[in-house]
């Protein structure tokens, strides 16, 4: 699963790959965490170096056709229950965090 913020809008690709979370971001938010801060926007906030955290309820908005499918959803609360026994979400327990990559 990719969230891309890229090119404006966020989007989220390969919504069925459930196994990895990455989060795609212009290359001059890389390393500037206010630029990030920006990009990130309404859908999360910057973690720690390299990583920012994206509210799982932000993930679920942009697929409104898949979110109450119920295997798909058991998949990604499957993903988010693994995230949560690795530390991969912030403390309230509401936002995954997601390695953040230039595009392509």
């Amino acid at each position: 699963m990719n969230v891309d913020l890229s090119a404006g809008a966020p989007a989220l690709l390969e919504p069925d790959d459930l196994q990895s979370f990455k989060v795609v971001v212009p290359a001059d938010a890389i390393g500037d965490e206010e630029r990030l801060a920006v990009v990130v926007g309404t859908i999360g906030r910057p973690a720690d170096a390299g990583h920012v955290f994206v509210d799982i309820e932000a993930l679920l908005d942009l697929v409104p056709d898949r979110r109450d499918e119920p295997g798909w959803r058991k998949g990604f609360d499957g993903m988010v229950s693994y995230a949560r026994t690795k530390g991969w979400l912030d403390d309230a327990g509401t936002a995954i965090r997601g390695h953040v990559e230039p595009p392509g």
